[in-house]
């Protein structure tokens, strides 16, 4: 059975409600989030033209704040599209079981792979315990027919190594925080995954919630181990999705160390302190530059959650 969620969010607070207004008044701009560290309130805008220099203070229920534009193209979903021309890599290739995540995967009969992220151990609506690995909504699909369920690695070409239990998908008709899918990964009694991340191990059992200026790591089958700067949290960003747009608050956004921190089919991708190995956010949108995360801390709000095989939910 797949248990789906609501992707809304917890009542916004007043950052939320300000950045979200910001966006709706200058639909020229898709992601802002007030600075942490400037001594005057100041809002960071992100749009995808770079002629803006007009705008350069905001009034809102009395606060003014200063507008500082960045330029960085509209945040997608990092999946990846079939058919891809990208180079085989350890990221990409068939492991036997159990498969160590950080690897590339297909949703069964969808022309689309991504990322399965991380282990974890959750607890579905219905209260029973999984064990499995965690990735986006829009890698696993929405289910319909049982088929659909199937979640293969690296393709469909192989036999399935997981099933979606619980889905996420955001809505355009309302703000979102979610974009999260858990699939269990026993199989005939079996469990397919490792409790184990390529290239970087087991993930801590502790959270670490993403803080600016700290640095963070990912592995993903498109770019794999890569590193990246936190700049900011909370912020507000319109996703395009392809046939719609929807709205997320309470992101965390990372600035790559390297070329790139995101590329097409790192979605599902966990994000760990670069120090700790913590887990922090949930890899899930990106634009030319930034990429986008789901904190871990509220995903776990909506689906008990752990990194510890061993913890009690």
């Amino acid at each position: 059975m797949t248990h789906f969620i609501t992707s809304r969010p917890l009542p916004l607070n007043d950052k939320a409600k300000t950045l979200i207004q910001f966006l709706n008044d200058h639909p020229e701009a898709h992601t802002a989030y007030i600075h942490p560290d400037y001594q005057e309130p100041l809002i960071e805008a992100v749009a995808h033209i770079t002629d803006i220099t007009a705008l350069t203070a905001w009034t809102t229920h009395g606060q003014t704040y200063r507008i500082r534009w960045l330029t960085d193209s509209q945040p997608k979903p990092q999946y990846l599209p079939l058919p891809y021309n990208h180079a085989q890599s350890k990221y990409t290739q068939c492991q036997n079981a159990p498969i160590k995540l950080g690897c590339q995967i297909q949703p069964n009969r969808k022309p689309w792979v991504g990322t399965a992220g991380a282990p974890i151990k959750f607890r579905s609506p219905d209260h029973q315990i999984h064990y499995g690995f965690i990735t986006n909504a829009h890698v696993s699909g929405t289910p319909v027919k049982p088929q659909d369920k199937l979640i293969h690695h690296p393709s469909d070409t192989k036999p399935p190594i997981a099933t979606t239990t619980i889905v996420a998908y955001p809505s355009p008709s309302q703000t979102n925080q979610l974009d999260v899918a858990f699939a269990d990964s026993k199989l005939t009694d079996y469990h397919t995954t490792a409790w184990e991340i390529l290239d970087l191990g087991q993930p801590s059992d502790k959270l670490h919630p993403a803080t600016p200026h700290e640095q963070y790591k990912k592995v993903g089958r498109t770019t794999g181990l890569t590193r990246a700067v936190c700049t900011a949290t909370e912020a507000v960003s319109k996703i395009n999705y392809g046939t719609f747009t929807a709205t997320f608050t309470g992101l965390d956004v990372f600035q790559p160390l390297q070329t790139h921190f995101s590329q097409p089919g790192d979605s599902g991708s966990l994000i760990l302190h670069n120090d700790t190995n913590e887990p922090s956010s949930l890899l899930f949108a990106g634009g030319g530059t930034i990429t986008l995360g789901i904190p871990i801390l509220t995903i776990k709000q909506a689906v008990p959650l752990s990194f510890n095989h061993r913890e009690r939910l």
